[in-house]
């Protein structure tokens, strides 16, 4: 809360009386309005001016000092809330009089006020897809954000470390080169900030694992890198490569479900949609 006298003095046309702005002081509180709203009340309180010819009070605003493009007349009372403002922006206040014939007074001194900003901006990894496989290459890592104001900045996260720097304007992207990092779980995180300060976070995790890492070593004799995670296989006939039973158990120890399908091919989930989805109902329906 600020306050201010408010001085000067003008002669209303066509009047003999004066209106004297000196003996007023005009004080201004500003509350935020519902949470999920980016607009900001502000309420303006001032003295009566006791003159009998003042019919009323007129307060005008705007974002520049001294440049008001906005009015609203009060009528004849000493406080009013304005609605609608906008966080993260300075709105500037002046007040009139007025008598009877609606001749208004000079500008009074003006007030500032500045609405904080404190809506947190919105962020979604868009790319890649949650809980997808990368295996052996670099993968784009996307997001989307917005905010009321403007957004900063995104800064992405791979296991809560730095991915890149941050990216400061659209499109937020990032590469990730996926066969540096260690076989396994992780998570992609990307968090959004505004100039306030304001951030917010959106999370993708991703089971992936390095196929480089498994045919080298396949090839070589040893022991391919375990993925403990449970594991389906479904061999379709039209398939490029037909995996044998014995290779998905050596790379997948945690195999919980093998299947040798009597048709479809690469494109599975298009070709035979029916079959492909009673082959995940049947290959998970042991974790329900």
């Amino acid at each position: 809360m600020f306050s201010g006298k408010l001085s000067g003095n003008r002669t209303l046309a066509g009047q003999l009386c004066r209106v004297l702005f000196g003996v007023c002081v005009l004080t201004v509180l500003c509350s935020l309005a519902p949470a999920l709203s980016s607009a900001a009340q502000v309420t303006l309180a001032w003295d009566a001016n006791t003159d009998p010819n003042v019919a009323g009070y007129k307060l005008y605003y705007g974002i520049s000092s001294g440049s008001y493009q906005f009015s609203v007349d009060v009528g004849n009372q000493t406080s009013y809330t304005l609605s609608g403002l906008l966080e993260g922006q300075t709105y500037y206040f002046t007040a009139i009089d007025y008598n009877l014939s609606l001749n208004e007074s000079g500008f009074s001194n003006e007030v500032s006020k500045a609405i904080p900003d404190v809506t947190p901006p919105t962020v979604s990894i868009g790319a890649p897809a949650n809980g997808v496989t990368v295996s052996g290459t670099t993968v784009t890592v996307s997001a989307s954000a917005s905010d009321n104001v403007g957004v900063a900045g995104v800064q992405f996260m791979l296991d809560g470390v730095n991915l890149g720097a941050q990216v400061t304007a659209a499109p937020y992207a990032v590469s990730w080169n996926t066969p540096l990092g260690a076989d396994g779980a992780h998570t992609l995180t990307a968090v959004a900030r505004d100039a306030a300060g304001n951030t917010a976070t959106s999370a993708a995790r991703l089971y992936w694992e390095n196929a480089r890492s498994i045919v080298a070593a396949i090839a070589s004799g040893q022991k391919p890198p375990e993925l403990s995670l449970p594991v389906a296989f479904t061999v379709f006939p039209g398939e490029i490569f037909q995996a044998p039973r014995s290779w998905a158990d050596k790379v997948y120890p945690n195999l919980i479900y093998f299947n040798e399908a009597d048709k479809g091919g690469h494109f599975a989930a298009w070709e035979e949609p029916e079959l492909f989805a009673s082959e995940v109902r049947a290959a998970f329906r042991s974790l329900r």
